[in-house]
């Protein structure tokens, strides 16, 4: 890599082992994966600094019961090993940043869905998949928890105009529209050819909302920039899902 590397280079940090890989039952494994990519990484940088390191973060350190509205400036309070790393990855690539004298952005990001997905998540994936498969969806609850869920495609432009701007700091990708996770189902089983039952499960952590406010991040991308709806976003995963790629 340090072939390739120049100090104009820009250094996209996006590999993560996420929870599923391992289960909840082996989180800190996941975790200390990841925290060894970081070292690898600082490591690296040391020697080879670069212009701009861009980290993809996420909002999940914000902890199980956020302040209403999450911004930027909100206190962090992660409670489970992923989160815990994503923040401690954050402080240790700021401080390598401001040892070597490069900007490093951190974008923290909301729940992402799209073509491409791999992970089972409880969210649009696994809505799909469940009603395909048991032609039902299951909510923790009465699904009320909202969330907010950025479109695969609308992160990677976003990330590219901040690259741009050569912004630097902690940015939140997320659209700021919530909707709870029943009104997602009720959007994915409208797509289905077939009806599809919507039931409970226990809730497996307490009711929860995030609400953001990305005053920040549109502010910088500027008037012009559009993220993708909600709908329009779970079509195009749809007909990803039907062509059998996943």
């Amino acid at each position: 890599m340090a072939s390739t590397m120049t100090p104009d280079s820009t250094v996209l940090f996006c590999s993560a082992v996420t929870p599923d890989r391992y289960g909840k039952a082996r989180e800190h494994e996941a975790a200390a994966e990841n925290a060894l990519m970081t070292e690898h990484l600082v490591h690296f940088l040391s020697k080879h600094p670069v212009a701009q390191l861009v980290f993809l973060s996420s909002t999940s350190l914000y902890g199980p019961q956020p302040p209403d509205p999450i911004r930027e400036s909100s206190p962090v309070n992660p409670d489970r090993p992923y989160a815990k790393n994503k923040l401690e990855n954050e402080y240790r690539l700021t401080d390598c940043g401001q040892r070597q004298g490069f900007a490093v952005l951190h974008a923290r990001i909301s729940l992402l869905y799209g073509p491409g997905d791999r992970h089972n998540f409880y969210g649009p994936l696994q809505f799909f998949h469940s009603a395909l498969k048991e032609r039902c969806i299951y909510l923790f609850g009465q699904g009320e928890d909202r969330r907010d869920f950025l479109y695969i495609e609308d992160m990677a432009a976003a990330l590219f105009k901040l690259i741009e701007l050569k912004a630097h700091g902690v940015y939140l990708l997320t659209p700021g529209q919530s909707l709870s996770f029943a009104e997602l189902a009720k959007k994915v089983s409208c797509l289905l050819p077939y009806p599809v039952e919507l039931k409970s499960m226990p809730r497996q952590i307490p009711l929860c909302h995030h609400h953001f406010d990305n005053t920040r991040l549109c502010s910088a991308l500027g008037a012009d920039f559009r993220f993708t709806v909600l709908d329009e976003g779970l079509k195009k995963l749809w007909k990803w899902i039907q062509m059998g790629v996943q």
